[in-house]
């Protein structure tokens, strides 16, 4: 009977399908009778995944949740059928229908069994994937079957351990750290053996992740060092990117920038995490250099995917890469092909450019396409902004603080603020109502922010890392708070929050911020209204204003060393080494 309606399924026409009744009547005699040929298995196989939801209804859809877990997940010839059918499927560019996937999803069950190949487990979870059906249950399922006792993960090749950690990143579900331990272990003494495309899938899984395995990027590094030469275009971009994201936030300036930026988290760099940062970094340069002579046949994508891996690394050397993929992105009709997601990419690597590349680099590479910047700030202001109840209740804190002070008038809180034209968004901005130009930015960076094995073992991620270089580059004052030091404060009083506040405001505070002795910006001696006129001419460039900015030119307290000896006008003028992009 379950032959019968399969096949009716498969049939060319509405007409051809059978009636709810009897197809539900099928599943359910499957269901019932414990017993399933491998010939009738197949044939449900390469039809069930395919079935038009309008042949199951209510009826069949009730009915297949019935079926016993080793027909769909088992570890029969029926399971790895069907799995294997949805991964190609998905391959194929095809998805079964979401409805279908969802009552999958839905049987009711603890899991596939463990003696469950890991290959048909790892085909399951990217068809899943691949149809871009929510079921965060399903990926739970998973990992308890994958870890858990009598787990065959061991056994599995580096295929499916790297099609099983792209499910995870591409169904945006964070896999466990023990699940992605397992694969690490199992992966990385295969790796010499397998392709390129196997170890930049599990480059890119891992990073998207946020689960820096050292063992597992060391062996990566050495592979892809290595097999520099031979590798295509997406691979050298994503590798880039991979180790970029990685290890870009591991340098100790990015922690604390001459009290401007103030990171929370704390913590030094070791001797092994220092020689891994530096190989990680070499690897980078290594890439990039390959990718100099190729650059200009790449894809839009690929270019901007590796200028901002780049960056990310401050990576300026060899400066022929840049130029090189600075003029393919000045090709005819190039700029129609890089949506809204790489503009914005470019977007920062331009302002990256102006403010710590050598001067040089950026006077031989030009201007970013005036077209091309406005949409990729377009982009970064169209982004959305999730604002989790830990930011909500640090912004309360904040606005408690701000009462507190003097007369409970002097400091001003804006939650969820945009500075330099609203290019970057900050969870909250603290200033003074009488000199606004008196600020400091606050961020409750959480797991996202950072990698690492755990708190307070983390470092920022290469994203987070260019994000505080570049606002402390632009001469805004910063504190990072981490989440699991905000997280222990759930339960402690008002008093203590507020404390805990003050104490990490105050390396990043101006003088009289806090204990409402601020004086406003009209009574500040010439010298402070000059101080005061460049900060606001740094959070908000004129048009004229946006143009290079060579290196090495800001110290740490934001200002030129031109400024510095008053070079700037009365009016707060950013000199020439301040023009920003």
């Amino acid at each position: 009977a379950a032959a019968r309606a399969a096949r009716a399924v498969a049939g060319p026409s509405e007409a051809a399908l059978p009636s709810r009744a009897l197809w539900s009547g099928a599943l359910t005699a499957v269901a019932t009778s414990g017993a399933l040929g491998v010939a009738t298995a197949r044939v449900i196989a390469d039809t069930l995944p395919l079935a038009p939801s309008s042949a199951l209804g209510s009826e069949g859809a009730l009915a297949l949740t019935a079926l016993p877990a080793m027909l769909i997940l088992g570890a029969s010839a029926a399971g790895a059928l069907v799995s294997s059918h949805l991964y190609r499927s998905a391959a194929s560019g095809e998805t079964a229908q979401p409805a279908l996937l969802a009552v999958l999803c839905a049987l009711g069950m603890e899991g596939p069994s463990a003696s469950f190949r890991p290959a048909a487990v790892a085909n399951l979870a990217w068809a899943f994937a691949q149809a871009d059906v929510q079921m965060p249950s399903l990926f739970r399922a998973l990992t308890h079957t994958l870890v858990g006792e009598g787990s065959r993960l061991c056994e599995a090749s580096v295929a499916s351990l790297a099609t099983l950690a792209g499910a995870y990143a591409r169904a945006g579900v964070q896999a466990p750290r023990e699940l992605l331990s397992a694969i690490s272990a199992t992966a990385a003494p295969q790796l010499p053996s397998s392709p390129h495309h196997l170890l930049t899938t599990l480059a890119f899984a891992f990073t998207r992740a946020h689960a820096l395995d050292d063992n597992l990027f060391d062996a990566l590094a050495a592979e892809l060092s290595r097999r520099a030469g031979a590798l295509p275009p997406h691979a050298l971009a994503t590798s880039c990117w991979a180790f970029a994201q990685s290890y870009g936030g591991r340098a100790g300036g990015d922690r604390i920038d001459g009290g401007l930026c103030v990171d929370a988290s704390g913590g030094g760099l070791g001797s092994r995490e220092r020689r891994r940062t530096a190989a990680a970094a070499a690897l980078v340069r290594r890439l990039a250099g390959v990718a100099e002579p190729q650059v200009v046949e790449w894809s839009a994508h690929e270019i901007s995917t590796l200028l901002w891996a780049l960056a990310v690394a401050r990576c300026y050397s060899p400066p022929g890469v840049w130029a090189a993929a600075w003029r393919a992105l000045r090709e005819p009709g190039i700029a129609e092909t890089i949506d809204e997601i790489d503009a914005a990419k470019l977007y920062q690597v331009e302002m990256a450019l102006s403010l710590e590349a050598p001067a040089e680099l950026g006077a031989r590479l030009g201007p970013l396409d005036p077209a091309l910047r406005a949409r990729g700030l377009a982009r970064l202001l169209a982004s959305p902004v999730h604002v989790s109840e830990h930011q909500r209740r640090m912004s309360s804190a904040l606005e408690a603080l701000a009462r507190s002070v003097g007369d409970g008038r002097q400091l001003v809180v804006r939650r969820e603020a945009r500075v330099h034209d609203g290019a970057f968004s900050v969870d909250a901005l603290l200033s003074c109502r009488n000199d606004p130009s008196a600020q400091i930015l606050v961020e409750l960076d959480g797991p996202t922010h950072f990698v690492g094995a755990g708190p307070p073992d983390v470092f920022p991620n290469g994203a987070s890392a260019l994000k505080r270089r570049q606002l402390a580059l632009l001469g805004l004052r910063l504190v990072h708070l981490p989440w699991w030091e905000w997280d222990a404060l759930a339960q402690q009083a008002t008093d203590v929050k507020l404390a805990y506040l003050r104490a990490k405001l105050q390396p990043a505070a101006w003088p009289g911020m806090l204990d409402g002795t601020r004086e406003p910006a009209a009574q500040l001696p010439a010298a402070g209204r000059r101080s005061a006129g460049r900060a606001r001419a740094r959070a908000q460039p004129t048009e004229r204003g946006r143009q290079r900015t060579p290196p090495g030119r800001v110290p740490r307290d934001g200002a030129s060393s031109a400024e510095q000896r008053g070079a700037a006008s009365s009016a707060g003028v950013p000199s020439v080494a301040r023009r920003l992009v």
